[in-house]
């Protein structure tokens, strides 16, 4: 016996119903996966501003630094300048 039009227009509804929930777990799942990849974006993006300024400070105190090309000098060196 085929199914009546009221038996198929009820499934329907029930399918359409069934859309729905799953659409907003669904979207709900989504932003939250946004939320932590923006979150990782960040952190990595920091991470990477913190070793810029770093090399940039690095680089700074090895411009400054004197190069002592006389041996007789180098035995005399002391403290900060003999580290450097």
């Amino acid at each position: 016996m085929p199914a009546t039009n009221d038996e198929i227009e009820g499934f329907r509804i029930f399918l359409h119903r069934l859309a729905r929930e799953a659409n907003g777990k669904k979207r709900k799942w989504r932003k939250e996966l946004t939320k932590f990849h923006d979150k990782r974006q960040a952190e990595k993006t920091a991470c990477k501003e913190a070793w810029k300024r770093s090399a940039k400070t690095i680089a700074e105190r090895i411009a400054k630094l004197d190069f002592i090309l006389n041996k007789e000098k180098i035995p005399g060196l002391k403290g900060q300048h003999l580290k450097d």
